[in-house]
């Protein structure tokens, strides 16, 4: 549950917890209008070799779909002052905007243009080398379940992967306790301009509990899109970065 010393976040992969639950029918999630985030669900038998869900899977399928709704809606409305949001800064070209509401969850949005396409921005994200820069507080990410991507349909994207996650976090600063998450974590492509997003939402994993001494955190939506601009020969992006915390 700790760093593994050099600086870097440790990642460790756990196989999959056994299932008391039978197969059933899967769930695709499917979004409706990407300008709006509208989501319904639908249920459709299983098809010859494709493997049963359990509730767990179908509820991190729902929570990942329901990520992206949030994302497009923060999206939507941070720039309406009326909706609760408000210019926070402007640093190194990059606006923030935050919103509090009253359940005590902290709004965060920041966005701005970079000299890079999508995938080297998702690379560059996603290597470990990089997660102790990134996120200085993260100690450890364990994977919990990795679910096939094909269990989470949302129109318009491609789901890549489709896993849950348990991160064990430093404290920020005295007197708050470290801090415990346990997710659904989806990659996925915007097939309509090549847009990639990486979402994470909080679920309740069976048996899965913060060690000792750590408070688990309530993550409504975190993660970030980078999309291409279409300027720059292919190489320049614009990306909006989210953080919905309680």
């Amino acid at each position: 549950g700790n760093g593994n010393g050099n600086g870097h976040a440790e990642r460790k992969q756990l196989p999959a917890p056994p299932s008391s639950v039978a197969p059933t029918a899967a769930v695709a999630a499917t979004a409706e209008g990407a300008s709006n985030g509208g989501l319904r669900q639908r249920r459709r038998g299983e098809e010859p070799g494709e493997p049963g869900l359990t509730d767990l899977d179908r509820q991190a399928v729902r929570e990942a779909a329901a990520a992206i709704e949030v994302l497009a809606e923060a999206k939507s409305s941070h720039m309406d002052p009326s909706t609760g949001w408000r210019h926070f800064v402007t640093r190194e070209g990059v606006e923030v905007y935050m919103s509090s509401h009253s359940d005590g969850a902290t709004w965060v949005l920041g966005k701005g243009d970079l000299a890079h396409a999508p995938p080297d921005i998702v690379n560059a994200m996603e290597d470990e080398a990089n997660q102790a820069t990134l996120d200085k507080q993260l100690l450890s990410s364990t994977v919990l379940r990795v679910l096939p991507p094909s269990a989470c349909q949302i129109d318009g994207w491609e789901v890549q992967s489709l896993e849950l996650l348990q991160s064990l976090y430093r404290s920020p600063a005295w007197p708050v306790a470290p801090r415990e998450s346990c997710v659904v974590k989806m990659k996925a492509r915007r097939a309509a301009d090549g847009a990639l997003i990486q979402v994470q939402r909080s679920v309740d994993v069976p048996g899965v509990v913060p060690p000792a001494g750590y408070t688990r955190v309530t993550l409504d939506c975190g993660g970030y899109e980078c999309a291409p601009t279409g300027g720059g020969g292919g190489r320049t992006s614009h990306m909006t970065y989210i953080n919905i915390l309680n």
